[in-house]
């Protein structure tokens, strides 16, 4: 449970007391490109036609990087296999590449918990999409950057997505979140059912392109098709509050959660099918 979480906690390792540790530690060990791939979602209501070659131009710019885990997350299986030649040290290292600070068994360490962690990435919708539109040219960063209203407080789509039900915060009865976590395993393995034929899909492609197909139907848009309220955060700009945003609409929290559900318990046997090719 640790590992799977260690590649967001070296983004922020604010349990560590020095201030200079915690910068080399996300110096040396944070991928925050790792974690996602961009597939565009095109929407282009009010948009002119020089808006829209512009945010079209945008999507093929080579040069704007959209997300490394299609290419990260393949070589660290290679590297834990020991195929393809991959020099897993210097694969998982963010620091000075000419001194690489992690020998071969740190690094087979450090690879697990990143293919554990993009495993469940590459499941969740917003960590393979982004919405193209009139206020979003360059993207939203799959949902950062778009401010809605749940309840009664502002907050990002792709937090909803990522865990705004806080799973992660809930306790055992012995306060244990290891204790939450087998439960919660246990009670979606009984409840949730994937087909034989998802269950033995092991191609990251097809991973992908499902959570992009969710978050196109599903993460952006109402079941009448029409975009979700709430709007874009622009730099610089006044970040909204929720007074000021329409709600989400009836049932979206419940789709999410029902989503989300399905999305990591197909993860967790296809998991469990990866790790049984490492070992």
């Amino acid at each position: 449970v640790r590992a799977a979480i260690w590649p967001d906690w070296v983004k922020q390792p604010t349990s560590i007391a020095n201030r200079k540790t915690r910068s080399e530690i996300t110096r040396n060990f944070s991928h925050g490109a790792w974690h996602f791939v961009n597939k565009p979602i095109r929407h282009f209501d009010g948009t002119t036609e020089a808006e829209r070659e512009a945010i079209e131009a945008n999507i093929a710019n080579p040069k704007k990087k959209r997300g490394e885990i299609m290419e990260k997350l393949p070589k660290l299986i290679a590297g834990l296999k020991g195929e393809g030649n991959v020099n897993l040290p210097e694969l998982v290292w963010g620091g000075d590449p000419n001194e690489v600070g992690v020998n071969e068994g740190q690094a087979r360490a450090i690879a697990l918990c990143w293919v554990l962690h993009l495993v469940g990435d590459i499941h969740q919708p917003l960590h393979a999409a982004t919405l193209f539109s009139k206020d979003s040219p360059d993207g939203d960063q799959g949902g950062n950057n778009f401010i809605v209203r749940l309840e009664n407080h502002a907050t990002n789509l792709h937090a909803i997505w990522d865990g705004e039900f806080g799973w992660d915060k809930l306790k055992g009865p012995n306060d244990s979140q290891f204790a939450v976590v087998d439960g919660l395993a246990h009670d979606l393995v009984a409840r949730i059912r994937p087909t034989t034929v998802q269950r033995e899909e092991m191609r990251l492609e097809k991973w992908a392109d499902e959570s992009f197909r969710l978050a196109e139907s599903k993460a952006y848009f109402s079941s009448t098709q029409q975009l979700l309220p709430g709007e874009i955060l622009r730099p610089q700009e006044h970040r909204p509050h929720a007074s000021e945003l329409d709600p989400l609409p009836a049932g979206y929290a419940g789709l999410v959660k029902k989503t989300a559900e399905q999305r990591v318990t197909l993860a967790g046997y296809r998991m469990g099918t990866l790790l049984g090719d490492l070992v």
